[in-house]
C-alpha cells in the first residue's frame, strides 16, 4: 500500500484523490486529476488576463496622456495664445511659458490626443517656439485652431506634457494671463 503524508497543506482535491487511489477507484481518480488541471489551467488564464489588462491600461494611458503623476509632482498649466502667423507657418510660441516656469532646456514629450501622437521637441530659444513643426500644423487642423485662440499645455508627469484646446479658452484676447493655477 502507498503511504502519503496527509497534513494539513494537503488541499480537499488532493486528499479525495489519495482516498480514491487507496479504494482502487480509477475513474473517480482520473476525472479528479483531470478537474484539477482544469483549475490550474483556469488560474493560469486568470493571470495572463489580470497581465493583459495591465498592458492594455499602459497602452491607454500613452494614447490618452493619463499617465498617472508620481506623489509630490505638481503639474505646471500654460495657455498659449496662437498668433496670427502661427497657423501659417506652423508654430506655437512658449514665450509666456518660458516666463511663467517652463525651462528652455527642457526635453518635452508631448502627446497629442487631438492627432493621437506623441512627439518629442525642444524650445527653439531665439524665436521662443519649439522645435517641432509638423506636428504643430497637424495639431491645428485636428483641432481646428484659428488665430486668437489659446491651447492648453498641461504637464501630466515630469518631462510629459498634454498639448489641447480646450473650448473653454478659445478667442482668449492676446493679453490674458498664460499661467493657469493648478489644483
Amino acid at each position: 500500500m502507498v503511504k502519503v503524508d496527509m497534513t494539513e497543506n494537503t488541499s480537499e482535491t488532493e486528499r479525495e484523490i489519495v482516498n480514491a487511489f487507496r479504494g482502487k477507484d480509477w475513474d473517480k481518480c482520473i476525472k479528479l486529476i483531470e478537474i484539477t488541471r482544469d483549475e490550474a489551467v483556469i488560474e493560469e488564464r486568470k493571470s495572463e488576463l489580470v497581465k493583459s489588462q495591465q498592458e492594455l491600461a499602459k497602452r491607454k494611458e500613452v494614447l490618452t496622456g493619463k499617465v498617472p503623476a508620481p506623489a509630490g509632482f505638481n503639474p505646471r498649466r500654460f495657455r498659449l495664445h496662437v498668433p496670427y502667423g502661427a497657423i501659417d507657418h506652423s508654430y506655437l510660441l512658449v514665450t509666456s511659458a518660458l516666463r511663467d516656469g517652463l525651462s528652455s532646456s527642457e526635453k518635452l514629450i508631448i502627446d497629442i490626443p487631438a492627432t493621437g501622437e506623441t512627439i518629442t521637441t525642444t524650445v527653439y530659444l531665439r524665436n521662443k517656439h519649439w522645435a517641432e513643426r509638423r506636428a504643430t500644423r497637424r495639431f491645428y487642423q485636428a483641432a481646428g485652431v484659428q488665430r486668437n485662440d489659446r491651447v492648453l499645455l498641461e504637464e501630466t508627469a515630469p518631462g510629459r506634457w498634454r498639448l489641447t484646446k480646450p473650448p473653454s479658452v478659445q478667442q482668449a484676447p492676446p493679453d490674458a494671463g498664460s499661467v493657469i493655477p493648478s489644483r
